[in-house]
């Protein structure tokens, strides 16, 4: 066997760290800025309203790379995974909590505990799919879970990342209505983004049922804060997205 020179060998050793610090981050380096403050928005609501240390769940569409041998530039929802992956990573290092991801091809944990944080990423794998179809699908997965136990009065958030941007308003207030009247999680806040003028902000958006004399019934959605697109991110208004839902008369 030919032996290698030393200073080669220190030249090859060093490429070779070189790519293993420089391949991990080339995933999230291509997401856009769109996508990054998606990910720091949602690390913020968790930072701002979730216990730390309690059990975390996040859902999002099945992957369907792993069933098709169609090249990977066909999945334009390819960024939406690596943005799921990047919430992730942000809310293990900062809660160091429990994570169950689901479907289960990306399980990380489990855990039986009842009280549990939701995190939904809903996305359309094809342009013809219902994205509140896909809502009800990963709903319907969470409650016939075997390792959790359902709990629709904790807090959610709902991240709808692709949209149609003539229908902000109507796509939330769906989004909120499943979420309410058929699976009665009062608690849940929906994150889209839209376009204002030339540039995008993060919508959040909620319901309440039983104010203006909606009577369980939500006939509105309101938008409770705005995450802005500036250096790295900020409420315009940093108002309580998750005030209580039932008013103190009723």
């Amino acid at each position: 066997m030919a032996s290698i020179q030393p200073k080669k060998l220190i030249a090859l050793l060093l490429q070779t760290a070189m790519l293993i610090t420089v391949v991990p981050a080339a995933g999230n380096s291509l997401l856009s800025a769109e996508k990054r403050h998606m990910a720091l928005c949602v690390q913020t609501i968790t930072q701002q309203y979730f216990n730390h240390g309690r059990p975390t769940v996040v859902s999002m569409p099945p992957d369907l790379r792993k069933s098709s041998r169609r090249p990977l530039i066909q999945f334009p929802y390819s960024d939406d995974v690596q943005l799921v992956d990047l919430v992730l990573q942000y809310v293990h290092e900062d809660t160091c909590c429990p994570v169950q991801m689901l479907p289960p091809e990306k399980h990380l944990d489990t855990t039986a505990e009842i009280y549990q944080i939701y995190i939904i990423f809903i996305w359309r794998g094809q342009e013809d799919e219902d994205i509140i179809d896909i809502l009800r699908t990963q709903l319907n997965h969470l409650i016939d879970g075997e390792l959790l136990q359902w709990n629709p009065r904790e807090r959610f958030v709902v991240v709808v990342t692709d949209q149609d941007s003539s229908s902000i308003i109507s796509e939330a207030l769906k989004t909120y209505e499943i979420m309410w009247m058929e699976y009665k999680a009062v608690n849940t806040v929906v994150l889209i983004p839209y376009y204002s003028g030339n540039y995008t902000v993060l919508g959040l958006y909620s319901g309440f049922p039983y104010q203006s004399g909606n009577c369980e019934k939500v006939k509105e959605i309101t938008l409770v804060d705005q995450w802005v697109l500036e250096n790295n991110g900020i409420f315009s208004e940093n108002a309580n997205m998750y005030t209580s839902k039932i008013p103190n008369n009723f």
